[in-house]
């Protein structure tokens, strides 16, 4: 009886030394798993063109071109998307159903359906929290809705106003962030100017809207740098600082001038592509 008992007491040890490594491989392989958080307006949503029964972003913008880069080396990366076209620092903040505040995202009620915590500031911080210590980057673009609207009519107290906005609320969009994940890393994003396309014909409005959107990205870099967050140089890549070549950029990479799509501010997918490899220059250089 008591060799019986031996063996039996061998064999469960044995069966429970193989049983503790797979649990702890388990848990090893559940801690693995980390994110990446974009939050932003209609660029990081992937806006081209609104097709009724698809996703609210594009498989085709830069967010999830960035994501499929960094996770074909770090598999155990996923993407939770929270951006939002029309998103403004305003909207960002309170909503992009406030009075006065412009938002493509959708109805109210659509709104609430994609943020259950009411706004996305509050949907981000929630999610910092929920997954604390596993946020490996967040990206954001935001503050090209604040003045876009100014572009109608060149108002120079529009653009003042706009510019003061987005500084004071951007300023508070990453001390939330911050406050909430102070390790996590966030990059964010200078603006191209789609408009200077029309050089040829309207060299006026293409000067002029160059002009507001190196004096927004001037905003942003101030702002970004006073939270010592990275800054990705898509105005660079779409070589705002030259007008011509800025102008060149805009025809090829935006549908801004495009006969059948005139009007749209939004990269076309060869765009996206030239955002996603800059981020991706500063996020795996």
């Amino acid at each position: 009886m008591r060799r019986a008992l031996k063996v039996l007491l061998t064999v469960v040890v044995a069966l429970a030394a193989v049983a503790v490594p797979s649990a702890q491989a388990a848990a090893d392989d559940d801690s693995a798993t980390h994110y990446y958080l974009a939050l932003g307006d209609s660029l990081a949503q992937g806006f081209q063109f609104f097709v009724p029964g698809q996703p609210y972003y594009s498989p085709d913008g830069y967010v999830p071109l960035v994501h499929a880069a960094l996770s074909a080396d770090d598999p155990k990366l996923d993407l939770d998307n929270i951006s939002c076209g029309g998103e403004s620092t305003v909207s960002l903040l309170g909503g992009s159903q406030l009075p006065g505040v412009a938002s493509s995202c959708g109805s109210p009620d659509f709104y609430r359906g994609l943020y259950p915590h009411k706004v996305q500031i509050d949907e981000a911080v929630n999610f910092l929290h929920a997954h604390k210590g596993k946020v490996s980057v967040v990206t954001i673009d935001i503050g090209g809705n604040d003045v876009l609207p100014c572009l109608s009519t060149l108002s120079p107290a529009c653009i003042q106003q706009g510019l003061t906005r987005i500084a004071t609320n951007l300023d508070r969009i990453l001390d939330e962030l911050q406050a909430t994940a102070p390790d996590v890393r966030i990059v964010g994003m200078t603006y191209y100017n789609p408009v200077a396309c029309v050089l040829p014909v309207d060299p006026g409005l293409a000067a002029a809207s160059q002009q507001i959107v190196q004096t927004l990205n001037a905003v942003l870099l101030n702002v970004y740098g006073a939270h010592g967050v990275d800054v990705v140089d898509v105005a660079g890549k779409f070589s705002v600082s030259n007008l011509a070549a800025s102008a060149q950029a805009a025809a090829a990479w935006t549908w801004f001038c495009h006969p059948q799509h005139f009007g749209n501010v939004h990269p076309n997918s060869v765009g996206y592509q030239v955002i996603a490899n800059a981020f991706i220059d500063v996020l795996a250089p």
